[in-house]
């Protein structure tokens, strides 16, 4: 019984870190980078896929950096900035121009801000116990 409520906090934990991430990753963008879609629908609209990507890219990091839990290591940050750039550089591709993604800088605000996003968030409420 306590193995399965330690599955289970661990997978709220999870998923908690992802849908604040994609919220807080949802205004930021929204705000300083397309001012003029900022409102409750795109919000909303964002935030729902944001949420799914930290999901689903994110959260098995979270799971594995965990292990040796520590509150705002760099690697970690270093590690989500890696992780961050491939799956930005996918989602650019796909949304605009294969050629010309990378000169914008949208591209790199994406970058910092969804790690520094998921690197807080992950550093507040998940590297606080081990997982076993």
């Amino acid at each position: 019984m306590s193995y399965s409520k330690s599955v289970d906090d661990i997978i709220l934990k999870l998923l908690f870190c992802s849908i604040l991430s994609g919220l807080f990753l949802s205004l930021g963008l929204l705000f300083f980078t397309s001012y003029h879609l900022f409102s409750f629908f795109y919000i909303i609209f964002y935030w729902g896929i944001f949420a799914v990507i930290y999901l689903f890219t994110g959260a098995p990091i979270q799971y594995i950096l965990n292990k040796s839990p520590g509150k705002f290591r760099i690697i970690y940050l270093l590690i989500y900035l890696i992780i961050g750039t491939i799956i930005t550089s996918i989602f650019f591709i796909i949304v605009s121009d294969i050629d010309q993604f990378y000169l914008t800088t949208k591209f790199y605000f994406t970058i910092f801000l969804s790690t520094i996003i998921f690197w807080l968030t992950d550093s507040v409420f998940l590297q606080n116990s081990k997982w076993k």
